[in-house]
C-alpha cells in the first residue's frame, strides 16, 4: 500500500459561512460556480494554479459533471 494521501484541515464552517462563500465566489448569481469563477476566486485569494490543476479541482467539485458547480456540491466539496 501507498503511502496515504495528505489533505489540508479546514476548519470547521457552519452551513451559512459556506453559503456565503458560495455567493462571493458565484460572481454573476446564477447559483452555479463555473470554472473561471473558481478560478478568479483562486486568484484573488493568491492561489492561482495551472489550468490542468484547475480543471482536476473543478472536476472534483463537480459531483454529477454537469459543467457547473452548485451550492451543494460546493457544501460537499467543503465539508469534505
Amino acid at each position: 500500500m501507498g503511502a496515504q494521501e495528505s489533505r489540508p484541515q479546514w476548519p470547521l464552517a457552519s452551513t451559512a459561512e459556506i453559503m456565503a462563500l458560495f455567493d462571493t465566489v458565484d460572481e454573476n448569481r446564477d447559483g452555479v460556480l463555473s470554472i473561471e469563477e473558481l478560478d478568479a476566486a483562486l486568484r484573488a485569494a493568491h492561489l492561482p494554479t495551472s489550468r490542468e490543476n484547475l480543471r482536476a479541482l473543478f472536476s472534483s467539485m463537480d459531483a454529477n459533471q454537469s459543467g457547473g458547480v452548485d451550492r451543494g456540491e460546493f457544501a460537499a466539496f467543503v465539508q469534505r
